[in-house]
């Protein structure tokens, strides 16, 4: 079904439980602040913002990265290779190291490994210990890497993760990217949960209408409450579902952010031959509202 809703074209879907909208005209890009103009050189500051308010929402807690490092009151680094990165293949360890705060941006770092048992490091970041977020809305800007290979994740887990694994303990992937021709022009919302015992995995995704993620910055923003979950990007809605059943219960819980940058892995596949590194995520802000 098509139809027109002021400049944009809208085709809607209905696959199993997501009811999405693709959008085939986004609204025009809007500069960031002259304030990030030295790190614009490196990153590149255009593209779309959000609003620090919203009618009939409070801003309860938010991370402009203004300092001169992760704040560790709300962050911790991850190192190694945990096992979610096996059972997704991808192919970096984690190092704390490859995660800065310059000029007003988090920036997580991809470099070529260095060691003949490593071939890339990278970075993870997560609020789990320190920082929960139980329904709201969550805005998150930031330009991903393009290349073929690399995999920016904002994602949302249960608080048992650490123990039960992400599948078991519910995930809401807030955004998903891939690079390489092809999927860099794509994002991918998502929810992984147990039903009956079972795993059960939905996902929905978003195409612009030209170029693609890399080029800019974009606002990847999730909203939930205990009966539905809603994705948006750059204010656009692309897909909601209901999760009022007894088995989401566990996104009525405080879940932690976590944010990282991958390398290779079953969905991406292997880095391009012809990919430069490093390679950098980067995050101007995120900020998490809850209704009045």
């Amino acid at each position: 079904m098509r139809q027109k809703a002021d400049n944009r074209t809208v085709k809607t879907y209905r696959p199993g439980l997501f009811t999405f909208a693709v959008t085939a005209l986004l609204i025009a890009a809007a500069l960031v602040s002259a304030a990030h103009a030295d790190a614009a050189r490196i990153i590149g500051a255009g593209g779309h913002v959000s609003p620090d308010h919203y009618p009939g929402w409070i801003l309860v807690w938010r991370d402009e990265f203004g300092g001169g490092s992760l704040d560790t009151a709300d962050w911790s680094t991850q190192s190694g290779r945990p096992e979610d990165t096996r059972f997704r293949r991808q192919l970096q360890q984690f190092q704390p190291q490859n995660v800065s705060v310059e000029d007003g941006y988090l920036v997580l770092t991809a470099h070529a490994g260095s060691e003949s048992d490593v071939s890339f490091t990278s970075a993870r970041i997560s609020t789990q210990g320190k920082h929960t977020f139980r329904h709201g809305r969550i805005d998150i800007r930031a330009r991903v890497p393009d290349g073929a290979g690399l995999w920016s994740a904002f994602r949302l887990q249960g608080p048992r993760s650490a123990d039960q694994g992400w599948q078991q303990a519910g995930e809401l992937t807030v955004a998903e990217l891939a690079g390489g021709a092809g999927r860099n022009d794509t994002v991918n919302g998502g929810i992984h949960w147990k039903q009956g015992g079972a795993y059960r995995f939905e996902s929905a995704s978003m195409t612009l209408p030209s170029g693609n993620f890399g080029q800019q910055f974009h606002v990847f923003s999730i909203l939930w409450s205990d009966s539905n979950v809603r994705w948006l990007v750059d204010g656009f809605e692309y897909a909601r579902l209901d999760i009022s059943a007894a088995d989401f219960a566990v996104f009525n819980e405080g879940l932690h952010l976590l944010v990282e940058l991958a390398v290779g892995g079953e969905w991406p596949g292997p880095p391009g031959e012809a990919l430069m590194f490093p390679q950098r995520l980067a995050v101007d802000y995120i900020r998490y509202f809850q209704p009045r």
